[in-house]
């Protein structure tokens, strides 16, 4: 329960409550795994000095998105640390997530806690992705608050400067026996920051399915080993290419599996 205590991390990088709190006017600190953000306690921990002490293991991000379909958004905060469940962290622990953009407007994000059977990804996050063809996110600061019992327990303010980057294009797939190859065009400008992501789903009727795989940032093509498909099914396909402020991908590609 996150009520009436601030949440520390100890040196096993895993959480604990600390019942040793006030209601002292609000710190602001950097936040470590990213100079962009800034992080607002509304339970202020006592007699804790630095900044490893006091940090709520959360990374928020704006991120942009662009395909031959249009531009987009996304807004999400993932956990990050070794966890021996799913179902735990900060962020299962809160009620709501809701992101105020610079202009003002205001999102709630969804809860999205899941494992892929096939990479293995494991994923705690709340999400929510713009519409389609809408516009990239608008530069300046994001305030992303934390809600439990109706109540803001913990707030972030993220510095964002719009960027995007280009898109793969000519995918391509074959069926290997039991294994998927795709290879595709990389766009005029990939470094080493950056990575690709084959990403697969079910359409008309096939039982569902969802499939992602990432490969290295200089990579032109990629075997999906075993994959778990439907003799007959029909899935989608694209290529995206990610970049830390978010990512492009490439037409959707039909799959008609033999």
């Amino acid at each position: 329960m996150l009520s009436g205590c601030s949440l520390l991390i100890n040196k096993e990088n895993t959480l604990v409550s600390d019942p040793i709190y006030d209601k002292t006017p609000l710190i602001e600190k950097d936040l470590l795994v990213n100079p962009s953000v800034t992080e607002v306690y509304i339970d202020a921990p006592k007699n804790k000095s630095t900044k490893e002490d006091t940090l709520i293991p959360v990374h928020p991000e704006i991120w942009s998105q662009y395909s031959p379909y249009g531009k987009g958004w996304e807004f999400k905060v993932n956990c990050f640390g070794n966890y021996s469940l799913l179902e735990e962290c900060f962020l299962w622990r809160v009620d709501e997530v809701l992101v105020v953009t610079p202009n003002g407007s205001r999102y709630f994000l969804n809860k999205d806690f899941n494992l892929n059977n096939y990479s293995g990804e494991i994923t705690r996050r709340w999400v929510l992705y713009g519409p389609a063809n809408d516009s990239l996110p608008e530069s300046g600061t994001y305030v992303f608050e934390y809600t439990k019992n109706k109540t803001i327990i913990y707030r972030q303010n993220v510095s964002y400067i719009q960027s995007s980057i280009s898109y793969p294009t000519m995918v391509q797939w074959e069926q290997r026996q039991k294994n998927l190859y795709v290879r595709w065009n990389a766009p005029q400008v990939v470094d080493k920051t950056m990575w690709y992501k084959v990403i697969v789903w079910n359409e008309f009727g096939t039982p569902s399915l969802f499939i992602s795989k990432v490969f290295s940032w200089n990579a032109t093509d990629a075997l999906l080993e075993a994959v778990p498909f439907t003799q007959g099914g029909n899935y989608s396909l694209n290529v995206a290419l990610f970049f830390p402020n978010g990512y492009a991908h490439s037409e959707y590609v039909m799959v008609r599996w033999k």
